[in-house]
């Protein structure tokens, strides 16, 4: 099987550990072409083709649900499976409702995962395809899948069930076909998966319903793909208890994962706090408040832990300057500042080698830039500098303004709003801006 396949992700370790699984693998034969932008995705697809895509909702140059949106004009027929971030199951769900075929989570995507779904869509696709070019080769099509499929009408009858769904039921066809679904399983119209089925039928927008079903008194996990069809919806299922234990496994090391890198954090918070306590309190406030600007901006939980964990940990790179400098009460000479600007590589140095989808190490090295280019260590602009780069160095401004510093006593909360306010869209990213304005108008955080 030759599949041609378009990957949009900006993550490059995303992207890299995505195709080298692909590439690795032995059962399909994968062409992978990748791009970062949405824009640049629209522009290969006005010039070439591709049997599937890979799309990330979260790209520079568009975020969230639209981004499907947008890409499924010049993908109208090209399966579009669609990576959130770690708990964006409702975001996931919602791009099925808008044509996605199905959606994965990035920080539980192993290789059988990923290479199962990959798959499962491309052949869904071509039975699809065959379904449309030939009703006649029907039910050989059905009998051949290894999923289960078949079609309810409008009335709630079964018109077709395939050998796979029999099975899976542990039915006969005569008890199943011209069957109401309400006969064959009793109680089932006051359950969730009857309302997927109601949900479809009426507003014709596909659904995908996961949940555990207790058949012949096992419970076993399914997912059911449910399409809108002439007749009146048609249902790929499929057994995922290999998956659900898979995510189960890979839930608790992820959490182990994380818990490792937070005891990491907070050993190297204590390090800072015993040379330098101002730069250790520092830390802890900026921390504070960039997660209520992450959750001002509607930014997913996983993704505003992040962002909280590397403001604890953002000035680390001080680590390495002298303490008679870091706490000289007077201004700094050319020559010290040019060492104090050294904590932001310093810093980076310090957190590579912390494994994480935090960005903690970029985060402590661009939380300086600024989006016009006049930041330093290497002057980017805002188009290269990550969102939580962006709300660190927000919130770094507006706490290091608003408190006393060796060499002078605070200049208040209204001073520190007015300089973030005055530079919004030229240093400082303006909705970032908005979203601070909002957490102080609301109380939200008190310095």
């Amino acid at each position: 099987m030759n599949v041609k396949m378009l990957i949009v992700e900006d993550n490059q370790g995303d992207a890299d550990y995505i195709k080298e699984i692909l590439e690795n693998q032995s059962e399909i034969n994968i062409h992978i072409h990748l791009v970062s932008r949405l824009q640049h995705a629209i522009d290969f697809l006005e010039k070439e083709n591709a049997d599937i895509i890979l799309l990330d909702l979260g790209l520079p140059d568009s975020r969230g649900i639209n981004t499907l949106i947008s890409l499924k004009e010049f993908a109208v027929n090209i399966p579009i499976i669609v990576l959130t971030g770690n708990d964006d199951q409702k975001l996931g769900l919602q791009s099925i409702s808008n044509g996605a075929q199905d959606y994965l989570v990035k920080n539980q995507i192993s290789i059988f995962t990923l290479i199962r779904v990959v798959k499962y869509t491309i052949e869904r696709q071509q039975n699809i395809e065959k379904l449309i070019m030939s009703q006649s080769n029907m039910k050989l099509l059905l009998d051949n899948s290894s999923d289960a499929i078949y079609i309810i009408d409008r009335e709630y009858r079964y018109i077709t069930i395939n050998q796979a769904g029999l099975r899976m039921i542990g039915k006969r066809m005569k008890e199943v076909v011209n069957k109401k679904v309400t006969d064959v399983f009793k109680g089932i119209e006051k359950t969730e998966f009857f309302m997927a089925y109601k949900r479809v039928m009426e507003n014709r927008n596909p659904e995908i319903y996961v949940g555990q079903f207790i058949i012949d008194n096992a419970k076993n996990w399914y997912e059911v793909r449910i399409d809108p069809s002439s007749e009146g919806i048609l249902c790929f299922a499929r057994n995922i208890n290999a998956r659900k234990n898979e995510e189960q496994e890979m839930a608790g090391t992820m959490e182990n994962l994380k818990r490792s890198i937070r005891t990491t954090i907070d050993v190297l918070t204590k390090a800072v706090e015993l040379k330098d306590p101002y730069t250790a309190g520092h830390q802890k406030r900026v921390a504070m408040i960039a997660r209520e600007i992450a959750i001002e901006l509607g930014l997913d939980s996983e993704r505003t832990e992040g962002i909280f964990l590397a403001g604890s940990i953002h000035d680390i790179g001080k680590i390495s300057i002298p303490a008679e400098i870091l706490s000289k009460p007077t201004k700094l000479d050319k020559n010290e500042m040019m060492m104090v600007k050294l904590h932001t590589s310093c810093g980076c140095d310090l957190l590579k080698e912390v494994e994480s989808d935090w960005h903690l190490c970029e985060i402590a090295l661009q939380h300086h830039e600024r989006i016009n280019g006049s930041g330093y260590p290497n002057g980017i602009t805002g188009d290269k500098m990550l969102l939580e780069s962006k709300i660190i160095a927000v919130a770094d401004v507006v706490e290091a303004m608003s408190s006393h510093r060796p060499y002078r006593t605070s200049l208040g909360i209204e001073a520190a709003l007015h300089e973030i306010n005055e530079q919004k869209g030229i240093l400082y990213d303006e909705q970032v801006v908005d979203a601070c304005n909002q957490v102080f108008a609301k109380n939200r955080i008190k310095l």
